[in-house]
């Protein structure tokens, strides 16, 4: 999952151009299309041109006049895809918001997609909603980041998470106002943290300063 997402992240945005650059994957020297059922506005550009080819007829529009329009569809798309974006983003997270509020024990399947210095990045695939697991959130044990940033490891150097990783995770925190969700590993709810106990330090009786370690103090008979 996080192997895919990577590669289609690394993808470049299509956009529309009068130059002619033909279609790599197909292999075709020239290449043009149109969607269906939807009809945008390049969609009826290519219909208008393709029905003068047909009726014999010069296109109306100039090549300099089909850049200017290509630019401008390009322009209102990225507007239209950010708006749409954000607007799901806002109904995911009213969505989590809810689901928590209303006191319901859901779990998730997520996947590790990064790991940042506090926590993890976790993403759900069946809605994109990504979110944080805090190291500090993990009662198990004490985690960091691996240099790589692509690991979270013990102090000792053992490996619990990587990159790619399924883990099922519950609601912890939604924050709609800043756009936020923590999660918690859902099999860490319930597991004490271990901490390395340190020995306590006994002042002494008479001086009132700390008692060195291994001295053992003298009982009164």
């Amino acid at each position: 999952y996080t192997a895919n997402l990577a590669i289609l992240r690394n993808f470049k945005r299509a956009e529309y151009s009068a130059t002619q650059i033909g279609h790599f994957g197909l292999a075709f020297d020239d290449y043009t299309h149109f969607t269906s059922p939807i009809r945008r506005y390049p969609d009826l550009l290519v219909h208008r041109m393709l029905k003068a080819v047909e009726q014999g007829r010069t296109p109306s529009l100039s090549a300099e006049q089909i850049e200017t329009i290509a630019q401008h569809c390009n322009e209102t798309e990225k507007k239209a895809d950010e708006l749409e974006k954000k607007s799901t983003e806002t109904k995911r997270l009213e969505f989590y918001s809810d689901l928590l509020n209303s006191s319901q024990t859901a779990t998730f399947k997520g996947y590790i997609v990064s790991m940042k210095g506090k926590g993890m990045i976790v993403e759900l695939p069946d809605s994109l909603q990504r979110g944080m697991i805090t190291f500090a959130s993990i009662t198990s044990d004490w985690l960091e980041t691996s240099e790589d940033m692509t690991q979270a490891r013990t102090k000792s150097g053992k490996v619990r998470f990587t990159i790619g990783e399924e883990v099922e995770v519950m609601l912890a925190k939604v924050d709609t106002a800043r756009g936020f969700i923590d999660f918690v590993l859902a099999d860490q709810l319930t597991q004490p943290r271990r901490r390395e106990r340190k020995p306590r330090i006994q002042p002494d009786m008479h001086t009132g300063r700390p008692r060195p370690h291994g001295k053992k103090r003298r009982r009164r008979r």
